[in-house]
């Protein structure tokens, strides 16, 4: 019998061929008074479970469902890129009402398992008998908070320290957190080291400090956001982004702006280097003028003493 309501009054059941005299789906109603069944170890009805999806909050999470059906038989599986597993065992049943009119009905739960680069993640959640069972799994939700540089202009190539603060609003820690920081418009930026990585426990925050530099100038900000491990779900807004404020590059030397004044540096030198030369030819010939001069005094004293001695000489004799 599929979905419905089906009334069995003052009536009797007898030679079932099955475990049941009478056979339901989950959403049906069985209404049972007065009645005499086959009785014995066969059941008055049993109510069977079709296909259940099972959504997981990420794809990839190792499920084990427990305690299936009146065997209670155990089913694994893995959910798949949308998160989705299908569980499903032929004649599950999920209630029933045994021949003595006592009701039983299966305690099955669902074991999901999600190891990641944050770390690793079980929960335990009860299979109820909707078509569709949501898992409840704790994760990390984290947040770029800020993302602060410690100057606004430099040259380029120069190393920019830079500090992003990342929060976890979870109850529960996360490992090896990277970060991906790119230029505005998306292109690569030069980090050291390329991926930041920090560590932030549940309902904490943390702040890693690495290096930014730029081989071209011009005004440029950079936006980082989480990493979201493999089998994440949906888009990284989970995982937050901020970006820094406008940095402006400046060119170390532009040659054709100082083309001028490199060759009025190079022509101030030379000038220099003749005056200093003029100016030491002069000194050198000064120099040399004035011991000439000295020289012809000390010429003349000597031809005036010898001529004077000749004159004695000569009046002696006489």
């Amino acid at each position: 019998m599929n979905d419905g309501i089906l009334t069995v009054v003052n009536s009797t059941l007898s030679g079932s061929f099955d475990d049941e005299d009478i056979q339901a789906t989950i959403g049906s109603t069985v209404e049972w008074e007065n009645t005499q069944g086959t009785g014995g170890f066969v059941d008055r009805w049993t109510k069977l479970m079709g296909a259940q999806t099972i959504q997981t909050p990420v794809a990839g999470i190792g499920l084990l469902a427990v305690n299936l059906g009146w065997h209670g038989i155990s089913k694994s599986g893995t959910s798949d890129d949308g998160g989705l597993w299908v569980l499903q065992i032929p004649e599950r049943i999920v209630t029933l009402e045994n021949s003595s009119g006592a009701l039983w009905s299966e305690d099955a739960h669902v074991e999901a398992v999600y190891n990641s680069v944050w770390g690793n993640f079980t929960s335990n959640t009860t299979l109820n008998t909707d078509s569709n069972v949501v898992i409840i799994l704790n994760l990390p939700i984290l947040s770029v908070d800020s993302v602060v540089v410690d100057k606004g202009e430099l040259s380029v190539n120069s190393p920019l320290e830079v500090t992003a603060t990342v929060s976890n609003s979870g109850v529960v820690g996360a490992l090896d957190v990277s970060l991906d920081c790119t230029l505005e418009n998306g292109s690569d930026a030069r980090l050291s080291p390329a991926y930041p990585q920090l560590e932030i426990v549940a309902g904490g925050s943390e702040s890693v400090t690495f290096t930014w530099r730029s081989s071209a100038e011009g005004e440029k900000s950079l936006n980082c956001i989480i990493i979201a491990p493999v089998g994440w779900i949906g888009p990284v807004e989970v995982s937050g982004g901020a970006s820094t404020e406008v940095v402006t590059w400046q060119g170390l030397v532009d040659a054709e702006d100082n083309a001028g004044m490199v060759i009025a540096i190079f022509v101030a030198m030379g000038i220099g280097i003749i005056l200093a030369v003029v100016l030491a030819m002069r000194q050198y010939r000064e120099q040399l003028e004035a011991e000439s001069e000295d020289e012809d005094s000390d010429d003349g004293d000597g031809e005036e003493k010898d001529y004077d001695d000749v004159e004695d000489e000569l009046e002696d004799n006489n």
